[in-house]
């Protein structure tokens, strides 16, 4: 049988407790480089045939980063740029953004961009969210960014007209 379980922003402490009594009670965790050095145990079953049984959401690394903030999310515009290219024109026409990044869709990239497409505004961005290593910044667009990780999320204020 196989779960699909949402660990969040990747910090252990912000499992949901369903999530955290799954983890609790299986045999093996099958996960990518960063989750499987949090949990420590990784392991991968060969052979069998598995029907998903249950999918479990956590917090996610945007929720976190607007807590922080002490922000609204919910009238904002979500783009992920996390493994594929996305639309920065959109940021135009909200006040409010939420970009998920990777390593080439890096922040300072997305600084440049808007600052090409004449976007104003600030640009909130949060590092490694959850972590010790956990860094938030606050830049104007058009900034150059230095880059702590490829693991963020962007939060834009737009200065809409």
């Amino acid at each position: 049988m196989l779960t699909i379980a949402g660990i969040g922003p990747g910090n252990p402490k912000y499992l949901t407790i369903e999530v955290l009594d799954a983890i609790k009670e299986v045999e093996y965790i099958l996960a990518f480089g960063r989750v499987a050095k949090t949990f420590g145990k990784c392991g991968e079953r060969f052979g069998e045939k598995s029907n998903i049984s249950k999918v479990m959401p956590g917090l996610s690394s945007f929720q976190y980063l607007m807590a922080k903030l002490e922000k609204p999310w919910q009238e904002a515009k979500f783009i992920s740029l996390h493994g594929r290219n996305g639309d920065l024109e959109s940021v135009r026409d909200y006040r409010t953004s939420i970009i998920l990044i990777d390593k080439d869709n890096n922040p300072n990239f997305i600084s440049i961009e808007l600052k090409r497409l004449n976007i104003k505004g600030i640009m909130y961005i949060g590092f490694d969210l959850s972590y010790d290593s956990e860094k938030i910044i606050k830049i104007n667009i058009g900034e150059e960014v230095v880059d702590h990780s490829s693991l963020g999320v962007v939060v834009i204020e737009n200065e809409m007209d």
